[in-house]
């Protein structure tokens, strides 16, 4: 895992995506993510954030909302939380998370749906990357 400071230079340099990569449970792909969500996710050790965000798009409210806006705030006692925005402030979706050993403080994920392969799924990215 990379410190705070390496991790958040590293995240800096996404501008963009040259790879789209298939988050799958079995033989489903149930989301992509970009080569930003790659790094933050191999760099952070946070593979659960992916699991976290992707498993609940099932749920109505979360799937009726073509963009959103995911924050993780991580406390001093290293708990979390993990909230979903429609992209105009409105939150549709909170988990508390008891402990986590996430290195930053916040991150933020943006959610689009988008078509790839032929089939429309949400695609994880880091904001820079829109």
């Amino acid at each position: 895992m990379l410190s705070p400071e390496r991790l958040q230079a590293g995240l800096a340099q996404f501008t963009g995506t040259e790879t789209w990569y298939r988050y799958r449970f079995g033989q489903a792909i149930l989301a992509y993510y970009t080569d930003g969500i790659k790094y933050l996710v191999e760099n952070a050790d946070c593979y659960w954030l992916l699991t976290e965000i992707v498993s609940v798009h099932d749920q109505a409210a979360i799937c009726a909302e073509p963009f959103q806006v995911w924050h993780l705030t991580v406390t001093e006692e290293q708990a979390a939380t993990l909230v979903c925005e429609d992209g105009n402030d409105n939150v549709i979706f909170s988990k508390d998370i008891p402990y986590t050993d996430f290195p930053l403080e916040e991150i933020t994920v943006w959610v689009e749906y988008g078509e790839i392969e032929g089939a429309i799924k949400p695609i994880l990215l880091l904001p820079s990357e829109h």
